[in-house]
């Protein structure tokens, strides 16, 4: 891969963290917790080098085996494996610090980023007419529906509810 991809990786990861660091601080502030930016700055460098090391060990096993797996199997791998607490000489921080980071502040970075790539596709979007439509809906619908279920079953049986 090229330089230029990899600095436009960490610039997009730089934005991303900026973007995370103010929406976690606001969702942290609803739960009385308000983790500034520079609280949670640690954790974000905690998982930027986690999508970097994710996104190398996909190139480099790219070039040893023609597996075209997505990136974010090796991301999830590697995050994976610096989280398990005792692994690691660093991973006990790294955990302590990604206490910090609020999931719904890094989905709300995600879903700004889907939005546009969607919206650079719309003319092909369009092209596939009412059908695609119908069949996002049922599967939002679908997906909506089995996580509820999911959801309701397991905190059922843990007593939560």
């Amino acid at each position: 891969m090229s330089m230029r991809m990899w600095k436009e990786r960490i610039a997009v990861l730089i934005i991303s963290m900026c973007i995370a660091s103010v929406g976690n601080f606001i969702s942290t502030m609803k739960s009385g917790e308000g983790i500034t930016p520079p609280e949670a700055f640690p954790g974000l460098i905690v998982l930027a080098v986690c999508v970097l090391l994710g996104c190398l060990l996909h190139e480099m096993v790219d070039m040893a085996l023609p597996k075209n797996l997505p990136d974010i199997v090796y991301i999830s791998l590697v995050a994976i494996l610096v989280s398990i607490p005792g692994l690691f000489p660093f991973s006990d921080i790294c955990n302590v610090w990604m206490d910090k980071v609020d999931l719904m502040s890094l989905i709300t970075v995600l879903m700004a980023y889907t939005g546009i790539s969607i919206g650079k596709d719309l003319g092909t979007f369009k092209q596939q007419g009412a059908a695609i439509v119908i069949v996002a809906l049922i599967t939002f619908f679908g997906t909506f529906i089995g996580s509820v279920l999911i959801g309701q079953t397991v905190l059922g049986l843990s007593g939560v509810i």
